[in-house]
């Protein structure tokens, strides 16, 4: 695409072409996060293949977003694994693995090399989905083929 000046477009709606075999690790919010104003594009996007791992938040977090899929992929020893959150829609997880508290993680707390994710009085979260949705004629959440681990 070339660059214009004068094109005018919502940065929310911008196709963001390939977003293939990235990595999250070790942040202290979310790994990912589509966050305050979310991600409308017309074409369905597609995160492919995703590693988030060791946030201390969220490993992604979809807020107020359309359209929007997560293609394999594992999430592991966040807080959440994925949040999609209030008035995101037609999102789908297909083919991922999350991991609660992986036997790495648990070696390294257990042996002081790591301060722990999971604090008592809190629960580990795989995936959290919001039930508040946009419209009457929202399309909502679909899982499909998703693994949990040591939760």
């Amino acid at each position: 695409m070339k660059l214009d000046p004068t094109y005018i477009k919502n940065p929310t709606q911008i196709p963001i072409g390939y977003h293939r075999d990235n990595v999250m690790h070790s942040n202290a919010g979310e790994g990912f996060k589509l966050y305050p104003n979310g991600y409308f594009p017309e074409d369905r996007a597609i995160f492919e293949n995703v590693m988030s791992f060791r946030n201390h938040g969220d490993g992604v977090l979809l807020h107020n977003s359309k359209n929007l899929g997560l293609e394999g992929g594992v999430f592991a020893d966040n807080r959440r694994g994925i949040e999609v959150d209030k008035q995101a829609d037609d999102v789908t997880v297909s083919n991922a693995v999350v991991i609660g508290f992986s036997d790495l993680y648990q070696i390294d707390v257990q042996a002081g090399n790591q301060a722990s994710h999971c604090p008592a009085g809190i629960p580990l979260v795989g995936i959290q989905l919001h039930s508040f949705l946009r419209y009457r004629d929202s399309k909502g959440y679909v899982l499909t083929n998703v693994t949990f681990e040591n939760f």
